[in-house]
């Protein structure tokens, strides 16, 4: 499997004792000081009441343009998603329905600020048409299932982030959510059983990217793996559980080789192979070993003939578009992408990020760019496998026509067949191909306040011969008998003046702001922050703090909390043992498994034990104990042996308590003391000893102050001149 190069693995010193050591920790630290965000703000600090209205308007002038996507399914119809409108073809009926309209009046919105339209993201039908998909952008509602038999709304599920891409299990039973923080969600497809009227379902987690947009959802045939792609050039491969909701927790490879943001992916089948394609901000399509995250082959597409410009941008004002964000951006990306940078770097991460690592990024353009594409990059927006497996579709931002390309299985290599054109169809953002290998595309908007679409069918017929024998083309489709053409004219529901805007338009691109991230100023953060903190207060979170006394600290624990060291569960499942920081005795716990409960059955203590720091239970169900040591520079530790016996019933007709044991006959007591290797005035310096804590140091937060961390960063700067000369 791939190592995931973007998490730390850190380990504190402390002298502990244990029987069998083996550990692995994944530390993600995240800096936030304000004093030092202070020392760096210079002029921002200062700025006046008019340039933070100014600044915050700015801020939230820009938002992600929508984009068109398009399901079809041969026993249902087909379902169009443009901006706020869901609109749908019942091919059984032959009939329109609008499933979602655009609001007659929006929301009320701050003076000065531009409200985030909940675009819709996303369409799909479920493999057997039983169920219809959508999700959008409206966290009070950003999923919702309607039933294809009725178009009844089946149920509707609140998100705590938008989503950016959506997919069924292969069985329909589950729908599936990406988002902007970084998580894929699940939930069940149907109402759970029991789920009182009116109260929505609340989604699993099925798994996350730490602090990263996802991009892309794609599942394998078979639904064996699900491919995860995000804005920090990162294409993730995971196993998918048995029981979604359950969640994905074992990884099956990291695909790592983009420079810039990954925007897209699909899986490619053919008899028993299957590989992953990807397309990101740095241009290039990238083929896969899912198995292994193998990257084997890179297809650079060719470049945009000039740069390319947000629809009425002129360059100053494309510039400022790409400071300028929503608020969700701000909250994603402030809370979590500089939480991420400090992690990776630790204290003098703020200064690495003021540098910007232009010494290790230079030469890679897109790199140092801050892995955004270069203007003129081609970036695919939409890609799209044939069932046969041979032919993959290339939709391209700000480009009208498709690229058509050929997987060498043999060669495992990716060939250009060229770029051709569907009728009417312009600004392509979503690809599909149905199970007659006919090939479905949608396009548009226009612009952002349109709900109209562009939808084209396409097919792909032979053309010659290349140098490798094989070639073909992309030619206009037929459409299929259950669709006539006035009901495809009914679903893009143009206005008529489309070819007039396109016309007018610049080149309009419709990924560069949902990918491209954001350059806030220090000013932007502070307000952001100021935001944050007064929603909290308003939404009650400053009371669930007062009730928390962890929280209240920082997410430290409190001087008296009693802080679990080590947990061992017994060979039957039945009882635990917990060794408490500070404390000789050890708790015995039971599991009641048909109720889910954990029930204290007392503490006890072993012969010999002292400072229990770690637990472990043999196949014979004799549990190990190692304490200690007494000092920092003591190598003595003090181990005990113990089982647990009945005594007697509590109140649920059960009850047991910890005993000293019998050591086995292959381990003499006189192999335990020289395995302690005691000193002898251990007992003394107990005795000396004010409570000993083993984890207080290991597994709390350190608070830096200012001159700390300024003293980190010379040091540093120090050295690295040091190694350069």
């Amino acid at each position: 499997m791939s190592q995931n190069k973007d998490f730390r693995i850190t380990r504190n010193t402390v002298d502990h004792h244990s029987i069998i050591w083996h550990s692995t920790a994944i530390v993600v630290v995240n800096w936030r000081n304000n004093d030092t965000a202070r020392e760096a703000g210079g002029k921002g600090a200062g700025a006046g009441p008019d340039d933070q209205q100014q600044q915050e308007a700015q801020s939230d002038q820009f938002v992600d343009p929508p984009k068109a996507t398009v399901a079809s399914h041969p026993n249902v119809g087909m379902a169009i998603a443009c901006g706020l409108e869901l609109r749908v073809y019942d091919a059984r009926t032959k009939q329109h329905r609008s499933l979602v309209t655009k609001p007659a009046q929006p929301e009320p919105v701050q003076k000065g600020a531009r409200p985030a339209p909940p675009y819709l993201r996303g369409v799909v039908f479920d493999a057997a048409g039983r169920y219809l998909l959508a999700g959008s952008e409206d966290k009070a509602a950003g999923l919702r299932v309607w039933d294809c038999s009725s178009w009844q709304l089946v149920q509707t599920i609140k998100v705590p982030k938008k989503v950016t891409a959506i997919a069924f299990t292969p069985d329909g039973a589950h729908v599936l959510a990406a988002d902007k923080f970084g998580d894929v969600l699940v939930a069940a497809t149907q109402r759970p059983a029991g789920l009182p009227e009116g109260q929505q379902q609340e989604p699993e987690v099925l798994l996350g990217h730490y602090c990263a947009i996802l991009t892309s959802l794609a599942l394998s045939s078979g639904g064996r793996f699900l491919a995860t792609t995000d804005r920090d050039q990162r294409a993730r491969v995971s196993v998918m559980p048995a029981d979604a909701l359950a969640g994905a927790h074992e990884i099956q490879s990291f695909c790592l080789g983009h420079t810039a943001f990954v925007s897209c992916s699909t899986f490619v089948k053919q008899g028993a192979q299957e590989l992953l394609v990807t397309g990101g901000g740095d241009g290039t399509l990238r083929l896969w070993d899912p198995l292994n995250g193998e990257l084997l082959h890179t297809l650079e597409l060719p470049p945009m003939q000039r740069p390319g410009l947000i629809a009425g941008d002129t360059e100053q004002e494309g510039a400022a578009a790409e400071g300028g964000s929503s608020d969700e951006d701000m909250e994603g990306e402030a809370d979590t992408e500089a939480g991420a940078g400090a992690a990776e770097t630790g204290p003098d991460g703020a200064q690495q990020q003021a540098d910007g690592g232009q010494v290790e990024l230079e030469g890679d353009p897109a790199a140092a760019n801050g892995g955004q594409a270069a203007s003129n990059a081609a970036v695919p927006l939409a890609l799209a496998a044939s069932p046969c497996g041979t032919w993959l579709v290339v939709a391209v931002d700000g480009r009208d026509k498709l690229c058509l390309l050929r997987l060498d299985w043999d060669r495992r290599q990716l060939w250009e067949c060229g770029w051709h054109s569907l009728s009417g169809l312009h600004l392509p953002a979503c690809l599909s191909f149905d199970g007659s290998g006919r090939l479905w595309a949608a396009g548009g908007p226009v612009v952002d306040d349109s709900a109209a679409a562009f939808v084209a069918c396409g097919s792909i017929a032979p053309a010659g011969l290349d140098q490798d024998g094989q070639d073909a083309r992309l030619v206009d489709g037929v459409l299929p008998e259950w669709l006539p053409a006035a009901a495809v004219q009914q679903l893009e529901a143009k206005a008529g003046d489309e070819e007039e805007l396109l016309a007018a338009t610049q080149q309009r691109r419709l990924a560069s702001q949902i990918l491209k991230k954001r350059q806030h100023s220090l000013q932007q953060l502070k307000q952001h922050t100021r935001k944050r903190r007064a929603k909290e207060a308003t939404d009650g979170g400053q009371e669930e703090v007062e009730g928390n006394p962890a929280a209240a600290n920082g997410g430290q624990a409190a001087s008296n909390a009693a802080v679990p060291l080590v947990l061992a569960a017994s060979p039957c499942g039945t009882w635990l043992v917990a060794a408490v920081d500070g404390r000789d005795q050890l708790s015995l716990l039971r599991l009641d498994w048909d109720r889910r409960q954990l029930w204290e059955c007392g503490w006890h203590s072993l012969s010999g034990l002292h400072l229990p720091a770690c637990l472990s239970f043999d196949g014979s169900g004799r549990l190990w104990a190692a304490g200690g040591p007494v000092v920092d520079d003591s190598a003595a530790a003090f181990v005990a042996c113990g089982s647990i016996a009945p005594a007697g019933l509590d109140q649920d007709g059960q009850d047991a308590r910890l005993v000293d044991g019998v050591l086995p006959k292959w381990l003499p007591a006189a192999a335990v003391q020289q395995l302690e290797a005691k000193a002898g005035n251990e007992e003394e310096l107990l005795a000396a000893t004010q409570q000993r804590r083993l984890a207080s140091q290991i597994l709390k937060k350190r608070q830096h102050s200012l001159q700390q961390l300024k003293q980190h960063t010379r040091k540093r700067r120090a050295k690295e001149v040091a190694a350069e000369a």
